[in-house]
């Protein structure tokens, strides 16, 4: 299994799904109570608008980590209503004021002062970076980093693990009309381009063979072999991709220190800022090691989540993989 998948080894349960839980809560409601929006006066759309939205607003609040999410359903008419947040509600109404529907939320005012008013907005913007949450229609106002911790560290030898392909594992496999997605492929093909860029003629940073010339085709070192590489290393970085039926596509990295967060919080930022596909942004930070998903290693670990196999906007981002192993390399550089 290697360095695997959160879900996969059911670690985490107890602090790192959280936002998920939420998430799911947040799906689940919205969908169960769609039907019954349909027998209200009030058209489906502001009546739907304004429950998901508090629901959204609730997440973005409860994040323990800094969340950035972009609201943008392709196939509902955001556009057509005005939005605005008063307090611990959020109001939905057409131009004119009528009909109207508000909705309320459980308000963190050390985060959210409310008083936002979205007319006719194209998207709406979350950023919760912790210290504040910022509701916007305009991405001029929503930063593209999220403001990540400083940090000395500045690791300068890498083991850079694809995440799968030890023997039949393979990671997550979806077969469509349009071909065949297999993760480890994916990873493992991130992985060389991230050794490309850290063995440039740029770089002076030497990096372990991990996961790069090793990892061919579909296949990876064992665990055994990987175990014994781990005490060269100044960190362990593990890519892997999602697989979530909610077809959004999702960033997330989980660290074992801090440093090892402050940097995973960067390679996330970058990527966000350039792809404006990314639906939501999830950095975490964990203190301590984590059997099945970070191996009981003495050395800082990244694990990297880069988007979602069942998201089409995921995988529109993975057909061209050098941007993203740029940007990770990048802040690794320094």
């Amino acid at each position: 299994m290697g360095i695997g998948k959160r879900g996969e080894a059911g670690i985490f349960e107890s602090m790192g799904t959280l936002t998920e839980i939420l998430l799911i809560a947040v799906i689940a409601i919205a969908f169960i109570s769609f039907a019954g929006f349909a027998a209200n006066k009030s058209p489906v759309e502001v009546k739907f608008f304004s429950r998901e939205l508090s629901m959204a607003t609730l997440l973005a609040e409860a994040s323990p980590g800094q969340m950035l999410i972009n609201y943008s359903p392709p196939r509902v008419p955001v556009s057509r209503f005005v939005y605005s947040w008063d307090g611990s509600n959020i109001h939905v109404s057409d131009p004119s004021g009528e009909p109207s529907v508000t909705y309320g939320y459980i308000w963190d005012q050390t985060l959210f002062t409310g008083n936002v008013k979205l007319e006719n907005p194209k998207a709406i913007f979350f950023m919760n970076d912790r210290e504040k949450l910022t509701i916007s229609d305009s991405k001029g106002e929503i930063k593209n980093n999220l403001q990540c911790p400083e940090t000395s560290f500045h690791p300068t030898k890498i083991l850079i693990d694809p995440g799968h392909g030890e023997e039949k594992d393979t990671g997550v496999r979806i077969e469509s009309d349009s071909g065949t997605f297999v993760e480890s492929e994916t990873t493992c093909e991130i992985a060389r381009l991230i050794h490309e860029k850290l063995t440039g003629a740029t770089s002076t940073r030497p990096v372990n063979e991990l996961g790069i010339t090793n990892c061919i085709g579909t296949y990876r070192l064992p665990d055994v072999t990987i175990a014994q590489l781990v005490p060269n290393s100044d960190l362990i970085l593990s890519i892997h991709i999602g697989n979530n039926p909610d077809g959004k596509n999702v960033l997330k990295a989980f660290a074992s220190s801090p440093d090892a967060a402050a940097l995973a919080c960067k390679m996330l930022a970058q990527i966000r800022a350039a792809d404006d596909n990314v639906d939501a942004i999830l950095q975490l930070q964990y203190t301590g090691n984590y059997p099945g998903v970070m191996p009981v290693f003495s050395k800082p670990v990244i694990v990297l989540e880069l988007g979602n196999a069942q998201s089409a906007k995921s995988l529109a981002m993975l057909k061209d993989l050098y941007p993203l192993a740029s940007k990770i390399a990048g802040v690794i550089n320094g």
